[in-house]
């Protein structure tokens, strides 16, 4: 069940027309700086649009620069609707989700509640906005940690200009943080941009306040809002700063641009991240012997160019460019191993090859002939000797002659033996390369063994190369972990039948 939002269900893309109206030169000098290498995180600044286009509109719509241009209520609120989860009457034949049904079964008051929701997303979508609220607020009094009945009630206050509607929006962000901190840190903007338009700055100040504690990670863009609304707007604004670095053009939009010594602060620790990085690309193009190639990928160690604005901002996308040299430097390396590795297993191959060949040539062309012509000499022996005996004994008149003539042949057949055995064993030219093949195939197998001790050195190498980037990335990734504000997966864009049949209630 869904209800339906007002106005044009374009207030994304309203923010960033008129950030663009507004800061046109800044969004494109970002545009310019990230080029290729956009940030290594996703970017609390209202400029994300420039680098980002599928989700920079959500987040310029709930940024401190909305909120001062007076749009943060309409991006939120105008063209979204209430999504809330099917029940167990909306499909009874479906047993997909026996586990969430018997559940709601077992518990009568969240069944109420959503019935509750339900009502009331029938009452926004036709325009009864009073009547949405107290369903909602009814539903609430059943399940009181329940999100989405809060933001349904805190759209419902706003339709009727309720200073009710922040108390709705905070308790709904309350109870997102378990869950969704991203959706919470939106909400909880809106509730306070919802309590500045009522005219009470210091309870908006209260709710963001509330916000980032309930965070378990700083958000920039919550404080930046802080920085719009507190005296101390500069402390605010470096503090946003040290997590995002990216948000110094949101800072120099809201006139609040750091200090020459704080922008040289933040760029001294990008350089020193990317002096880190630098040693990390040495050392695993050390690997490879390569370490003198000129690294293609990295920006300037200058930072680009020195200009009086936007330093931090290039010396972060000078970051990100280093961090993808890196990057590449390691699939450089990997790529390298696997290529030596199958080298080495080709070598082996061939070696092998060229064994298996020598010993099948030294068994079917030497040993195999040799043995078969010894063994056809020794029976051309025996049959000698034998008919020599039967000749003497059947011619005893001509023994001498037989006998002589005998040995004759026997001395001959050792002759062909021993010609046969000298051109067989003696260094033949036939024979010679296999014999060689023998000969260094120990040498052959100790070279592989040493190929395979080179290569499991240099995996060893690399696996601790390797292991010493994605430590500093890390630590790189660590210090930028943040919240970015997101619409929470309960509040969609409202489809065009609802945005319609909303507006005529609404206006």
């Amino acid at each position: 069940m869904a209800a339906g939002g007002s106005a044009d269900g374009d207030g994304d893309g309203t923010v960033v027309s008129a950030l663009l109206a507004r800061f046109g030169d800044l969004a494109d000098e970002m545009r310019f700086l990230a080029g290729p290498n956009p940030p290594l995180y996703q970017s609390a600044s209202a400029f994300r649009f420039a680098w980002d286009p599928e989700q920079g509109g959500e987040t310029a719509a709930a940024s401190a620069l909305a909120q001062e241009l007076d749009l943060t209520i309409a991006a939120m609120t105008e063209g979204v609707y209430l999504q809330i989860a099917p029940g167990p009457t909306a499909d009874p034949v479906d047993s997909a989700h026996p586990a969430n049904l018997a559940d709601l079964l077992a518990t009568p008051a969240t069944m109420a509640a959503h019935e509750k929701a339900e009502q009331g997303c029938r009452a926004l979508a036709r325009g009864w906005f009073e009547e949405a609220e107290q369903l909602f607020v009814a539903g609430a009094r059943l399940d009181p940690t329940d999100p989405g009945l809060r933001c349904g009630a805190g759209l419902a206050a706003w339709r009727r200009r309720s200073v009710r509607a922040a108390d709705h929006f905070n308790l709904a962000s309350r109870y997102l943080a378990a869950t969704d901190q991203a959706g919470s840190a939106y909400v909880a903007i809106l509730a306070a941009a919802v309590q500045e338009r009522l005219g009470d700055v210091a309870r908006a100040h209260q709710l963001l306040v509330e916000a980032a504690d309930r965070l378990d990670r700083p958000c920039p863009a919550i404080t930046l809002h802080l920085a719009r609304l507190e005296p101390e707007r500069r402390s605010w604004g470096e503090a946003a700063l040290d997590v995002d670095p990216m948000v110094e053009a949101d800072l120099l939009a809201l006139g609040l641009q750091p200090d020459r010594e704080v922008s040289t602060e933040h760029r001294f620790r990008i350089e020193w991240e990317i002096n880190q990085l630098e040693r990390a690309i040495a050392e695993v193009r050390r690997l490879d012997r390569t370490s003198g190639r000129p690294d293609d990928a990295a920006p300037s160690r200058s930072l680009g160019r020195d200009v009086d604005h936007l330093l931090v901002a290039q010396g972060e996308v000078a970051l990100a460019a280093k961090v993808a040299s890196c990057q590449a430097a390691v699939d450089v390396a990997r790529s390298l191993l696997e290529e030596r590795s199958a080298q080495r297993q080709a070598r082996e191959a061939a070696w092998q090859h060229e064994a298996d060949e020598a010993r099948a040539e030294l068994r079917h062309r030497t040993v195999a002939p040799v043995f078969a012509a010894c063994l056809v000499l020794a029976v051309a022996g025996l049959l000698v000797a034998l008919g020599g005996r039967l000749a003497m004994r059947a011619v005893p008149a001509a023994d001498t002659a037989i006998a002589t003539l005998a040995h004759l042949v026997l001395i001959g057949l050792l002759a062909v033996a021993a010609w046969l055995f000298t051109t067989t064993w003696w260094p033949h030219r036939r024979y010679r390369s296999a014999r060689r093949a023998c000969g260094e195939l120990p040498h052959l197998r100790f070279e592989a063994a040493v190929l395979r001790e080179e290569e499991f050195d240099l995996r060893r190498r690399i696996r601790r190369a390797v292991h010493d980037v994605d430590t500093r990335l890390v630590g790189i990734a660590e210090l930028r972990a943040a919240v970015v504000p997101r619409r929470p997966a309960l509040l969609v864009a409202a489809p065009t039948e609802a945005v319609s049949a909303a507006s005529p209630a609404s206006s």
